[in-house]
């Protein structure tokens, strides 16, 4: 390859998105090419900078909860419990003729 890479061919290539055939001859002009490797690490890094401005933005840190929460299932298994044995004890409303 006598040209040089396009910032898009390069990008492409990083992002994994060019056939085999493709990605190939532009590793092998990475190889020989320390401009073109140049343009690649400064796209690497432009990415990681947009990659930690979204977590900084997007996903600030939260702070740990105060505490554990206690298990769920013995509650929830208590309140079934105590569901089913005060249906019984509930009256059961008749319906009134007039």
């Amino acid at each position: 390859m006598t040209r040089h890479l396009q910032a898009d061919e390069l990008l492409r290539y990083f992002d994994g998105e060019l056939s085999r055939s493709a990605t190939r001859r532009i590793a092998a002009h990475l190889q020989s090419c320390g401009s073109c490797r140049a343009d690649l690490e400064r796209i690497k890094e432009e990415i990681e900078a947009v990659l930690d401005a979204q977590k900084l933005v997007f996903e600030p840190p939260l702070p740990p909860p105060p505490s554990a929460w206690p298990p769920l299932e013995p509650r929830l298994d208590r309140a079934l419990r105590e569901r089913s044995s005060s249906a019984w004890k509930k009256p059961i409303p008749f319906l009134r003729t007039l």
